[in-house]
């Protein structure tokens, strides 16, 4: 091979080997490229997955804390007297044995020491929690006075844990309501409300007897009526709206207004379905003995001999005003009106607490120990309490306020942190203007709760608080008064009336204020609430 031949040979050959080279090495670089992809590929995937897990498992919790919320929006302590304070623990693991009886509770511990703890509550395959809740605070009796709630959400084989606080408070939620009634509410003619009412009336009051056509909430305001909050029903929507075929009345339909801001479709659109009880006050849970123990029996100027019938119920008291000639008002000072008094009251000055008696033990009272009351032009610097009747008796134990009445506000503010009226079981009438079974010309204004059996506020009333008609008219599954169905709907003790029933009303005004306190003769129930920014992530 001659020289040239075998150098162009070898050339060849290099090139041959640098070709097969670069192949290998752009098939090792292609390579660790695939791989590397590949791992990352795998990596992100992985990291997405367990987010995606972390992320459900977090949402499990979640819903976990807002489904023991739900749970407890109805969870009260039995009434406790003012000095008392209720084992929160005990009440709420009662409270969700109730609720949930197929998974109920288990309270471990002593003390302090305790945990009540829920069981799994699955929410669908792979996914369930769990709640449990400590003591976070005691008092020195080591009963808890706040808890805290750990839910711990499953997803899988992932878990996450949020925790909430809750402090042991006592109920005061009536106090942000303008009118809460057990019975049904009538609001007619030019009624604002500066917030929320609510009705415990609903369409089968007891079992057996289905109310087809009685208004739970009649509402028909004039043009300057308005409810600026929500209208509550403990009913369902479907029974709240009816059965034709049952010959229901559609309540929303009586829902009406004519002021072009709070018309009827407006109303009606606020309406709050299967609103748990805002107001479930029974004769238990008041003790106005301490406050009958500030007064003396009352040493009352000469009646006129006069009787004179208590409205359309037909009573007979004495008449008692001023006799001093002088055209002023008498005056009487933290007075107990004995029962059976049935006194009419004209042009008197009632300062400190004004305390009505009644039998509070017979279940079949007479007007011989109960105490029908009629006070006209009379001025009150403080409030009007009365003793507790078993049941609700409108026909003997009524109390109406007529003509020029004036309720001193400072005064009663001070008294009891502003309680005007606490009657349990009272049939009450207040406020100006003509209507039946009393009536008078002169304008109200009314502080803090004003609280009876069944309240009538009729008209030219302002009221700084709440009004509250808390009349058991069932008990034990019959109508109260061992009357009948047909008169529990026919008469007007089954409804609690705002404005004037004739639609005439010139103006009664209620703005609800939750800075009043519960006052003295009522005892508290205790709720759990939520502490403001307790919620967090804990490690499960």
């Amino acid at each position: 091979m001659r020289h040239f031949d075998w150098i162009h040979a070898r050339r060849g050959s290099q090139r041959g080997g640098f070709a097969l080279l670069t192949a290998v090495l752009t098939l090792a670089v292609v390579t660790s490229l695939a791989v590397a992809l590949m791992w990352t590929g795998g990596s992100e995937l992985a990291a997405s997955a367990s987010f995606r897990d972390i992320t459900t498992a977090r949402s499990v919790a979640d819903s976990g804390l807002q489904y023991f919320l739900l749970l407890m929006d109805d969870c009260k302590s039995d009434s406790m007297d003012i000095d008392e304070f209720p084992d929160m623990f005990q009440v709420v693991h009662d409270h969700l044995n109730a609720k949930l009886p197929s998974s109920p509770p288990t309270l471990t511990g002593t003390g302090s020491a305790r945990v009540l703890s829920v069981p799994a509550v699955a929410l669908a395959e792979d996914k369930d929690f769990t709640m449990d809740i400590v003591a976070t605070d005691v008092n020195d009796d080591d009963v808890p006075t706040e808890m805290q709630l750990l839910v711990t959400g499953r997803y899988d084989q992932t878990y996450r844990r949020v925790a909430a606080r809750f402090s042991i408070e006592p109920d005061e939620e009536l106090l942000h309501f303008g009118f809460a009634s057990s019975v049904r509410m009538i609001l007619r003619g030019n009624v604002i409300v500066h917030g929320p009412i609510a009705s415990g009336w609903s369409r089968e009051p007891f079992p057996g007897k289905r109310n087809h056509g009685v208004y739970p909430l009649d509402v028909d305001l004039g043009p300057q009526g308005l409810v600026e909050g929500t209208l509550g029903t403990v009913d369902s929507q479907e029974d709240f709206e009816g059965d034709p075929a049952e010959g229901d009345t559609d309540f929303r339909n009586g829902v009406r207004g004519s002021n072009p801001d709070c018309d009827s479709d407006y109303m009606r659109g606020r309406i709050r379905y299967k609103q748990p009880p805002v107001m479930d006050l029974k004769p238990e849970d008041f003790n106005t003995q301490p406050l009958k123990d500030m007064t003396s029996t009352a040493n009352l100027p000469a009646a006129d001999a006069t009787g004179v019938s208590l409205g359309m119920w037909g009573l007979q008291g004495s008449r008692w005003e001023d006799h001093n000639g002088e055209g002023g008002k008498a005056k009487l000072n933290n007075i107990c009106v004995p029962k059976g008094t049935n006194p009419y009251f004209k042009n008197c000055t009632f300062t400190g607490i004004t305390y009505i008696e009644v039998d509070e033990e017979t279940d079949n009272p007479s007007k011989n120990n109960q105490n029908g009351v009629v006070f006209e032009d009379c001025t009150f610097e403080g409030p009007v309490i009365t003793g507790v009747p078993k049941e609700m008796r409108w026909d003997y134990n009524s109390m109406e306020y007529r003509g020029e009445t004036t309720f001193r506000n400072s005064m009663i503010q001070a008294a009891l942190g502003g309680v005007t009226l606490m009657a349990p079981n009272y049939n009450v009438n207040i406020g100006g203007g003509e209507h039946t079974g009393g009536g008078g010309t002169g304008d109200s204004a009314v502080c803090g709760l004003v609280v009876g059996g069944v309240v009538d506020v009729y008209d030219k009333i302002h009221v700084n608080g709440t009004v509250v008609s808390m009349a058991p008219l069932v008990v034990d599954g019959s109508p109260i008064m061992n009357k009948g169905w047909s008169w529990l709907l026919s008469t007007g003790v089954c409804g609690s009336n705002l404005g004037n029933i004739n639609g005439t009303s010139e103006l009664v005004e209620i703005w609800p204020d939750p800075d009043n306190v519960m006052p003295l003769g009522m005892r508290k129930k205790y709720i759990v609430e939520i502490v403001p920014g307790s919620f967090v992530e804990t490690m499960p």
